[in-house]
């Protein structure tokens, strides 16, 4: 077990750290610099806790690595967000997976619970740093000294009450008294005023408050369980099990009936897909319907039906009652055709956005529709995969895939490929939202130089407006610590315009 007096010794330099990097700095090469070090740090932790498993660290460390070099290498700050809560989700995970405080599979559907369980964890420990202080340094550990101090803090209670009442009628009696009484809060709140004074007495109780969680956090992990007295669970019987099964599967005809009732609504559907969106509007559309306006109507809804089909397949796959083996069989016809189905309305998606990104152009939610459809045809295939393979990992499989496609998202440098994209299509249609591209971070910039080119007026002024704004932002002076390759580059860039206007 880990020695209490090094568990502070990392925590306080953890804090330190922590402080030191992000204590009214802005983040950039600092973060992966900072994660190395607290995985360094975690890593001692476990060594000296003896419970050391690198068996399966790569499955987290190497996500956590690549999206906090992102911090350095990009300056969007929509993904700085969320891959600030992607690690923290995924850090906490790796702890608790390594030191062995999640014994079971951490693809099971229960473990994400535990990791937003096990942020707040550690609130239920924050006096463990300061007992422990108590009792090894201040007090010492006897008896005795612990009976006086309960003695010494009973006598501080009781005297408040009486010292204020004295207090308050000795100044009344007395001005100097008064004047004098006053004069130590005084000088106190002056002291306070000081902003540089100020601003190192915030940075001690960052620096606690941090030291702190992560005694907290540690103490948490390798904490011993409660070793329950007596066993009170009642053995399950034939009757219990009975029950059990009968709670835990649907019926397999009333399953088949749902099924076979949603398959011919959405095989109505598909159909009418093929007709009239995918013909490219060789057919007649009713009524006052214009090809494009059809096209482009309902993409998001068609999206919320595809994640809904997901969940129809994986309830009713987990719900199949083993007994029942000619109704099984058609279940898995049927959910396969489901599947299928859902690929057509997938396409259907991606087809309509794809006309609508044409007319309107690029953006984050356009780009991340596309993201997202390509995620789920992914995820689909192995569900299908799943259905008729039951041994087939799906839940590590969805885990690494969603992982991986993020982390590529990140990787894609969405800013750049939008504006080069936007910029792309006003070369050619002469259209383009000059408003939305000055918008993005300075992942963009070296794509906003080509509009320099352009000899509209409205353009210009929207760069010139930009270089004035955003640019002086990006060329005031940074500490090493806030170093982003992303803004040096956009800073470089920069000082090469010139306006035509």
């Amino acid at each position: 077990m880990i020695k209490e007096g090094r568990l502070l010794s990392y925590s306080i330099l953890w804090g330190i750290l922590f402080n030191f990097f992000f204590y009214r700095s802005a983040v950039g090469i600092s973060f992966p610099i900072f994660i190395g070090v607290s995985f360094y740090l975690f890593i001692r932790v476990l060594k000296d806790s003896d419970r050391f498993k690198v068996n399966r660290i790569w499955l987290f460390a190497v996500p956590i690595t690549l999206l906090s070099l992102r911090f350095f290498l990009s300056s969007n700050y929509i993904f700085h967000f969320f891959n600030f809560l992607v690690i923290l989700f995924l850090f906490i995970g790796m702890a608790l997976v390594l030191s062995g405080k999640e014994k079971s599979d951490y693809a099971n559907i229960g473990f994400p619970f535990k990791i937003i369980g096990s942020v707040f964890a550690p609130i239920a420990y924050f006096t463990k740093p300061y007992t422990y202080l108590y009792q090894r340094w201040v007090f010492g550990k006897t008896e005795n000294n612990y009976t006086e101090l309960k003695k010494i803090i009973l006598g501080i209670l009781i005297s408040l009450p009486l010292l204020l009442v004295i207090l308050s009628l000795l100044s009344s009696a007395d001005m100097v008294f008064q004047e004098m009484l006053f004069f130590i809060p005084t000088k106190l709140s002056k002291l306070f005023d000081n902003t540089v004074l100020a601003d190192y007495f915030r940075q001690l109780l960052l620096i606690v408050f941090m030291a702190t969680y992560t005694y907290g956090f540690i103490w948490f992990l390798f904490i011993p369980k409660k070793i329950p007295i007596g066993n009170t669970s009642v053995p399950e019987t034939a009757a219990t099990a009975s029950v059990k099964a009968k709670t835990n599967f649907f019926d397999g005809t009333i399953l088949m009936t749902i099924l076979v009732i949603v398959n011919a609504v959405y095989l109505i559907f598909c159909s009418i897909q093929f007709a009239f969106l995918f013909s490219g509007g060789f057919n007649t559309l009713p009524g006052n319907f214009t090809y494009a306006a059809y096209a482009r109507q309902g993409f998001f809804q068609l999206l919320l039906v595809t994640m809904l089909n997901f969940s129809i397949i994986l309830f009713s796959f987990y719900g199949l009652n083993p007994n029942q083996v000619s109704a099984q069989r058609w279940i898995k016809r049927l959910l396969f055709l489901m599947g299928i189905f859902t690929y057509i309305m997938i396409y259907s998606s991606y087809y309509r956005m794809g006309l609508y990104q044409q007319q309107y152009g690029y953006t984050y939610l356009r780009i991340f529709v596309y993201f997202f459809l390509s995620l789920e045809t992914v995820l689909l295939t192995a569900t299908l995969i799943y259905i008729f393979k039951p041994r087939f990992h799906l839940a590590k499989f969805y885990i690494i895939t969603v992982l991986a496609f993020y982390v590529g998202l990140n990787y894609l440098n969405l800013d750049a490929m939008i504006a080069r994209n936007n910029i792309d299509r006003y070369f050619e249609t002469g259209k383009v939202d000059i408003h939305y591209i000055t918008t993005l971070s300075y992942d963009a910039v070296p794509e906003l130089t080509r509009l320099l080119e352009s000899k509209d007026f409205n353009i210009q002024q929207a760069l010139r407006y930009y270089y004035d704004t955003k640019g002086s932002i990006a060329r005031q002076k940074a500490t090493w610590k806030e170093f982003n390759l992303s803004r040096h580059k956009a800073v470089q860039a920069m000082s090469t315009w010139r306006f035509n206007n």
